[in-house]
């Protein structure tokens, strides 16, 4: 059984930080674990954002199971677009401690 580390991902827009200047492959396997953290890091952005847009200083507790249910269906609708799709190529970049 394979462990996998901590791993962080970057989203960076195409022509930046040398793209093409590298080439490797990662496996397919490691590949989820990348896309849901990810997604677990811009949802968590993203519905603190339209929190603070809505309701301003308030906190999660003080929202009612419908205003987060509201939240969270906005903001899983507001980054479906910048969700890493699969069958795509992306630059990444790899660092060892």
């Amino acid at each position: 059984m394979m462990e996998e580390p901590e791993a962080r991902v970057l989203v960076v827009p195409d022509r930046k930080l040398g793209t093409n200047d590298c080439r490797g492959w990662i496996r397919r396997s490691v590949f989820p674990a990348s896309q849901e953290k990810h997604d677990r890091e811009i949802l968590s952005v993203q519905m603190e954002r339209l929190r603070r847009e809505r309701h301003g200083k308030a906190s999660d507790e003080d929202l009612d199971e419908q205003q987060q249910s509201a939240l969270l269906e906005d903001a899983k609708r507001e980054i479906a677009r910048k969700r890493l799709a699969e069958g795509h190529f992306y630059q990444f970049r790899m660092a060892f401690r």
